[in-house]
């Protein structure tokens, strides 16, 4: 996994992971979300509150940027909200949960390289 400080829109991120060969990270288990908060607070120099995963409403569903169920989620309170927005991301800080927002938004980033 590596974290990319740089802000951009979730379309943007998810190309530049696969530039480096890899994808958003998909989060299925607490252990997973535990693993890439501590790895965010290591990294945050930058003072990175809110970071894109791989999560992302297609239709009426949430999918993951591996094309995989959601069977682990960790939503904010009344997230996911039903206003347009289809992109997710993690607070890295305090209450390290999900939030759904505008896919234009832009926020950092965190991929997963694939295996060779």
């Amino acid at each position: 996994y590596k974290v990319f400080a740089e802000s951009m829109t979730y379309d943007a991120a998810a190309q530049t992971c696969a530039i480096d060969g890899g994808r958003l990270a998909v989060v299925k288990s607490q252990d997973l979300q535990d693993f890439l908060v501590a790895m965010i607070a290591r990294v945050n120099a930058a003072n990175i509150n809110d970071v894109w995963i791989g999560l992302h409403k297609d239709g009426e569903s949430w999918k993951w940027s591996d094309g995989s169920r959601v069977t682990y989620t960790n939503w904010y309170p009344g997230q996911p909200s039903n206003d347009g927005e289809e992109c997710v991301t993690i607070h890295s800080k305090v209450c390290r949960t999900w939030s759904n927002r505008d896919c234009r938004s832009k926020f950092p980033y965190v991929c997963k390289k694939l295996k060779a």
